[in-house]
């Protein structure tokens, strides 16, 4: 009864507290009293975190927890009506999200950060995208805070014409250009190579005739629509290809992509991943595969795959695919259930948890979901930049809500190879937390602390020699790391 009493006093010493701002642009929805705001705060929790969750009110899902010191904007508040709090709507790490606004305190506005200019310089270099996750993003200029132009996978090997020090991310980048695509790529993604050395031919008394295999056909697609408003660059693709099926093709993208984006933009979407009409494309052989990032109605992106035969100008289907690729259907189905398993396994620790039953009943639920054999069914297929075939296939995300997202699957070199191998583990640190670093040893940077008793997956782990120390590689909160395993029990 304390700690009611307690969280009660402080939900209304915090709405007598809020500064005059937040009292503008109210608007009641569903139990919540919505208005605008404009202040900081710096979480000062009694237990040293506030919870970063979902949507304004406890019965909404945990992003992850903000560690007490962490200074934020809040554009907007919230009062709950059934766990009668005040809430806050804040940006952190990337993503937006709310937090209890008892378990803060109110701030002045800190001195805006200033960096130096960025450094540039011209250099004639090969770099080979070597990435931990994959591949590396083609960004629109040299930093993360610019938009992503579409993913380059691991292997690569690309022309770096112009270097850049930015000093507001730490990070060099160099300026390159993919599929015809102009842009900037994260150097410490990469590995400097030598320049490739040119084909010889040999000299015929009669050239052969062109082979309709088209491995680097950077014409093939290119943008039908074009828009930058705002910082946001939007675009529809096109296949230059000219028979009917094509032609028709390109209209019935061109028709759903168009509407959104004007629709976008007439809306001023604060959040990038609103946004729908980014695409991605790969030529192996003679097919070509274009994914299209659809939906402008959520936060959880809707995708479309076509795959093309190039020779033939026409729409290949999915069965089609998977034999030239190699497999048979039922090969498919099991690769993609085995893919899609390891995902949704992947994807739950993303999101910290207390192992309750409330939990165990979502976790139920959106596995069922993300297995269902009509999930599997739906699933689509394609050939990556790799060669690979892939798919793309809704994941059932584990929040007290619906929600799923899709997400690209490779299913020819999944996650890990040695599934048995994977383990589970909890945080058991003396300190209350283990910090996730870059590396496996004492070098490497901390990407995000881990707090006792949070149940991870350990798919890898090392012998340090450095520190003689065992390392674990996991993902928690969408960072990719390692963790001591001394710091960890089964």
């Amino acid at each position: 009864m304390k700690r009611i009493i307690r969280v009660m006093a402080l939900a209304c010493c915090v709405l007598l507290l809020l500064p005059s701002s937040v009292m503008a642009d109210a608007a009641i929805d569903g139990g919540h009293n919505y208005q605008a705001a404009d202040f900081y705060v710096v979480v000062d929790a009694w237990d040293g975190y506030v919870n970063f969750r979902y949507g304004p009110g406890l019965e909404y899902g945990i992003n992850y927890p903000i560690y007490n010191g962490e200074v934020l904007y809040v554009f907007e508040t919230a009062e709950n009506y059934y766990d009668d709090l005040p809430w806050g709507h804040v940006e952190y790490g990337g993503t937006y999200g709310w937090i209890s606004l008892t378990e803060v305190s109110f701030m002045e506005a800190p001195e805006p950060e200033t960096y130096p200019a960025p450094v540039y310089e011209s250099v004639d270099q090969y770099n080979m995208v070597d990435a931990w996750d994959g591949y590396c993003n083609l960004r629109t200029d040299a930093g993360i805070a610019y938009d992503i132009i579409t993913p380059i996978y691991n292997g690569e090997v690309l022309h770096v014409t112009s270097l850049c020090y930015n000093p507001q991310d730490g990070l060099y980048w160099g300026y390159t250009q993919y599929n015809g695509m102009n842009g900037w790529i994260s150097i410490s993604q990469t590995t400097q190579v030598a320049a490739p050395q040119p084909e010889t031919t040999t000299a015929q008394a009669e050239p052969p005739a062109p082979s309709p295999a088209v491995s680097s056909a950077a014409w093939l697609v290119s943008d039908a629509f074009y828009q930058e408003d705002s910082g946001y660059i939007y675009t529809i693709p096109m296949v230059n290809l000219d028979s009917e099926e094509i032609k028709t093709l390109n209209a019935s993208i061109y028709d759903d992509l168009y509407p959104q984006i004007q629709q976008a933009v007439k809306d001023e979407v604060p959040w990038e991943e609103l946004i729908a009409s980014s695409y991605t494309w790969s030529v192996n052989g003679d097919i070509l595969s274009l994914v299209i990032r659809y939906g402008y109605a959520g936060p959880w992106h809707e995708y479309k795959v076509y795959n093309l035969s190039v020779s033939q100008q026409k729409l290949l289907n999915d069965t089609a695919v998977i034999g030239i690729a190699g497999y048979s259907e039922e090969e498919y189905l099991q690769m993609a259930a085995s893919a899609m398993e390891q995902g949704f396994v992947r994807a739950s620790q993303m999101v910290p948890h207390e192992e309750n039953e409330m939990y165990e009943t979502a976790y139920n639920r959106a596995h069922e979901e993300t297995m269902s054999e009509e999930n599997i069914a739906a699933a689509m297929p394609f050939l990556n930049a790799k060669g690979n075939l892939s798919i793309i296939a809704e994941i059932g995300l584990i929040m007290m809500q619906n929600s799923s997202s899709w997400t690209e699957l490779d299913l020819v070199t999944p996650y890990s190879e040695e599934s048995d191998a994977d383990i589970y583990v909890r945080v058991n640190a003396p300190a209350g937390f283990t910090n996730l670093k870059t590396e496996s040893g004492s070098s490497g940077n901390v990407l995000i602390s881990i707090p006792n008793g949070q149940k991870i997956l350990i798919f890898d782990t090392v012998d340090n020699a450095e520190d003689g120390s065992k390392w674990g590689e996991t993902i928690y909160c969408g960072f990719r790391g390692w963790i001591p395993m001394s710091e960890a029990s089964e």
